[in-house]
């Protein structure tokens, strides 16, 4: 199992067709909260009239997983995550588990260079 963000996922979603070619089935879970550490680039650093450079468009990420024939799952909500998981360890197949977040939601925890 890989968990990432999609960023992260995006700079390398490609490596999904890599693995279903040579026939790995990993369950990957994208963490979207729309770009690079949310909107806290955007809103934190740059000026208030700057073009949207740090966040990504609402892209469907586990559509990579139909792509190849594998397993697609979309998440809203916190309780939806488990029974996702679950379907996609379950399918034996390639997956992708994409859990969609609030962009502009804090971490539990720790320190952000950006707050």
């Amino acid at each position: 199992m890989a968990v990432l963000g999609d960023y992260a996922f995006g700079s390398a979603a490609m490596a999904v067709e890599t693995a279903a070619r040579v026939g790995a089935k990993p369950v990957i879970v994208v963490i979207n909260n729309e770009g690079i550490a949310g909107h806290m680039i955007q809103d934190h650093m740059l000026p208030p009239d700057s073009p949207r450079i740090a966040s990504l468009l609402p892209a469907r990420y586990e559509k990579m997983a139909e792509m190849v024939g594998g397993h697609a799952e979309y998440v809203e909500t916190a309780e939806g995550i488990r029974p996702a998981l679950d379907r996609a360890i379950a399918s034996g197949k390639l997956a992708v588990v994409h859990v969609r977040v609030d962009p502009k939601a804090t971490r539990m925890g720790g320190t952000n260079y950006l707050q």
